[in-house]
């Protein structure tokens, strides 16, 4: 039995972000993508149309044992890379919904216990206009039964 990183949280998260973000006239949701690599999905983007998000595994996999081995915590981190031609504003704006959809439903993320925001990081290439914005996230199980995973 191996233990890999899988798609699937990446793909409830893009799912989970397209359900729950509050769309508007003034500041409509941005198209949503998920990729292995983010700096190589940001080089294929049409910046020009509308603003971006690629939300992409941000390491591995974290499971760690507890005392026994009837027991264990798993950890995954997800990084989403937030780019907009647009405005500096606009990118807080999109990072700040993004953080609000987090917060709100740290909760109910299907098949994980929370959802936690780590922080962001913000790069700005003001020659070019773009303002790209990286956000770290991280799904939380803890005390998971470990004969539950055994297939």
């Amino acid at each position: 039995m191996s233990l890999t990183t899988e798609n699937e949280p990446l793909k409830l998260f893009q799912t989970f972000l397209d359900e729950n973000w509050v769309d508007e006239i003034l500041f409509p949701k941005p198209e949503l993508y998920v990729a292995n690599d983010s700096t190589e999905a940001i080089q294929r983007l049409d910046i020009t149309s509308n603003d971006a998000i690629v939300i992409s595994p941000g390491s591995n996999d974290k499971i760690t044992m507890r005392g026994n081995w009837v027991y264990y915590d798993r950890l995954f981190d997800i990084s989403i890379l937030v780019q907009t031609s647009d405005s500096r504003q606009r990118a807080m704006n999109l990072t700040k919904e993004v953080r609000a959809i987090c917060f709100i439903y740290k909760y109910v993320f299907p098949g994980w216990q929370r959802v936690k925001y780590l922080g962001r990081r913000e790069y700005v290439n003001t020659d070019l206009n773009i303002w790209r914005t990286e956000i770290n996230i991280q799904l939380e199980n803890y005390a998971i039964l470990a004969e539950t995973t055994l297939l």
